[in-house]
């Protein structure tokens, strides 16, 4: 299914946006130098918000990927795939490691644009 979510010049403006998805899993639109990436808004590792309601709470960009802010997992943008260190804010505790040690990719999503709307394949 895709469906048109937002304008493009909206999303030149502030960069990045939470969006629900139809799919009952929020998404978050972000804007990266000239591409435009929908990935979910919730980690794979404890379903932790990527973009909170302040900066504290918010994931960074960076080299194409997105930072869980509280854990500090890097997931590639396009793929989901975790780059570098499984959660390595995270303590390795003894006998149990880390606490949900599964590392899962980010769900990422087809963006497509559509004039001058982002549509997104949810």
């Amino acid at each position: 299914m895709r469906s048109p979510v937002i304008s493009v010049l909206l999303l030149l403006i502030v960069e990045s946006l939470l969006l629900p998805a139809s799919c009952s899993q929020p998404l978050l639109i972000q804007l990266v130098g000239e591409e435009v990436f929908a990935v979910s808004n919730k980690c794979s590792h404890l379903n932790l918000s990527m973009q909170g309601k302040t900066a504290l709470l918010s994931a960074t960009i960076s080299d194409g990927c997105i930072v869980c802010p509280a854990h500090k997992t890097a997931f590639d943008m396009k793929t989901g795939n975790v780059v570098g260190e499984w959660c390595p804010s995270m303590p390795n505790l003894p006998i149990v490691g880390k606490v949900n040690n599964d590392m899962k990719p980010l769900p990422v999503y087809t963006v497509r644009i559509d004039g001058d709307a982002v549509a997104v394949e949810v």
